[in-house]
C-alpha cells in the first residue's frame, strides 16, 4: 500500500488492485498475442522509474520466474545499479489444486526416498503416521506395494 507506481502485467485479478495505494500510478504491461511491449521497453521502464520513483512495485501474476521473464528483470535492474527486492507469491503447482479444493500433501506424513528390496533399486513413497492412510497411487516406502 505504499507503492508509488505499480507496474503490472495482464494476468493479474482485479481484486488485488483494490490493496494497492489509491494514489498510485498503474502502468499495464501486459503482453497480449498480435502485439505487446517488448521485454527490453519494459526492462527500461522499470529503471526509469526506479529512478524517479522511491517505491516501485513490479506485480507479475503466474510463475514469474519460470515463464514470467522475472529474473530477466532483476538482472537488468541489477546492472543498472537498481537496488531491488523479489517477494515471492504462491507457485501454480500448489494454488491450481488449492483452487480446486485439493490439499497438496493428505494427512500428516513424510516423504522418503531409500534403497531396498530384492532388486535394490531406489524407491520412494512415503512413511506414514500411525493410524493414517496414504493416498491412492502412493507405493509405501517400506514395502513398495500398494496400501
Amino acid at each position: 500500500a505504499q507503492a508509488e507506481v505499480v507496474v503490472h502485467d495482464r494476468l493479474i485479478d482485479p481484486s488485488v488492485f483494490e490493496l494497492v495505494n489509491p494514489t498510485a500510478r498503474l502502468i499495464d504491461v501486459g503482453k497480449e498475442p498480435g502485439g505487446s511491449h517488448s521485454q527490453r521497453r519494459i526492462n527500461e521502464l522499470l529503471i526509469d522509474l526506479s529512478r524517479h520513483h522511491s517505491r516501485v512495485v513490479r506485480l507479475k501474476g503466474g510463475d514469474p520466474f519460470v515463464c514470467g521473464r522475472g529474473g530477466e528483470e532483476v538482472e537488468a535492474l541489477r546492472d543498472a545499479g537498481v537496488r531491488c527486492e523479489v517477494v515471492p507469491g504462491i507457485t501454480s503447482a500448489f494454488a491450481a489444486p488449492l483452487v480446486a479444493g485439493v490439499p497438496v500433501v493428505a494427512g500428516p506424513r513424510r516423504d522418503v526416498v531409500g534403497r531396498g528390496g530384492r532388486g535394490g533399486g531406489w524407491r520412494t513413497g512415503s512413511a506414514m503416521t500411525p493410524g493414517t492412510r496414504s493416498p491412492a497411487g502412493v507405493r509405501d516406502g517400506r514395502s513398495g506395494t500398494r496400501p
